[in-house]
C-alpha cells in the first residue's frame, strides 16, 4: 500500500518488442479493463479509474518507449489522499497482466510467427 501525497505506484518493464506492437496490446488491455482512456500520442495514454468507497479514483499514465520499455504510473486523483489501500499497485498489476495476455495472443496470430 502506497503512502504519499498523492499515493501512487509505478512500474517499468522492458519488452523485447517493437513499440507499435506494444501500443496495440496496450489499447486492447485498456479496453479490457474498462478504463476511460485517451491516447495523447500513439505511445502515450492517460486513463481514469473509477471512484469507490476507498478512493476518489485514480489517474494513470502509460508510456511506451522506442526501446520497448513500458512504464505505467497509477496515482490517486485526489491530491490529499495519502493512503491508497493497494489500489494503485492493483491497477498497475492488472494492466500488465492484460498487456502480457494480449502480447501472448498476438505472438500466435497468423503472420507473427
Amino acid at each position: 500500500m502506497a503512502v504519499g501525497f498523492p499515493a501512487k505506484y509505478e512500474e517499468v518493464r522492458p519488452y523485447n518488442l517493437h513499440f507499435n506492437y506494444l501500443s496495440n496490446a496496450a489499447v486492447n488491455a485498456l479496453n479490457s479493463l474498462g478504463w476511460k482512456y485517451y491516447a495523447l500520442t500513439p505511445y502515450q495514454f492517460s486513463a481514469e479509474g473509477k471512484m469507490s468507497l476507498l478512493s476518489w479514483g485514480e489517474t494513470m499514465a502509460i508510456n511506451i518507449f522506442q526501446d520497448g520499455t513500458v512504464q505505467m504510473l497509477s496515482k490517486c486523483s485526489f491530491p490529499l489522499q495519502w493512503f491508497d489501500w493497494g489500489k494503485n499497485k492493483k491497477n498497475v498489476v492488472r494492466f500488465f497482466a492484460w498487456l502480457d495476455y494480449f502480447l501472448s495472443q498476438m505472438a500466435y496470430a497468423p503472420g507473427n510467427r
